[in-house]
C-alpha cells in the first residue's frame, strides 16, 4: 500500500519550504488568533492542495523534459532518413 509519505516523498523539500513561507507571512499578533492560525496550518489536511499543486509541476517538468528529448531524437532520425 502507498502511503501519504512515499507519495510527499517528490516534493519533500518544496512543501518544507511552502510550509516555512506559510507560517512567515501568518504571523499574527493577537494570541488568540496567532493560536487559531498555527492550528489551521498545522492540520496536514490543508497541506493536500499544495501537495497536488507540486507533484503536477513536477509532473510539468518531467513532461516538458521527455517531450524536448523525443522532438530532439525524432528529428536527427528523420534527417537521417532523408539522407
Amino acid at each position: 500500500m502507498v502511503t501519504l509519505d512515499a507519495i510527499r516523498g517528490p516534493v519533500a523539500q518544496e512543501l518544507e519550504e511552502f510550509d516555512a513561507f506559510v507560517r512567515r507571512n501568518f504571523k499574527v499578533e493577537n494570541e488568540l488568533l496567532s493560536g487559531m492560525v498555527d492550528y489551521i496550518l498545522s492540520s496536514r489536511g490543508k497541506g493536500v492542495r499544495p501537495l497536488l499543486v507540486l507533484l503536477s509541476a513536477a509532473l510539468a517538468v518531467l513532461l516538458s523534459f521527455l517531450y524536448e528529448k523525443t522532438k530532439t531524437a525524432c528529428s536527427r532520425l528523420f534527417r537521417k532518413q532523408k539522407v
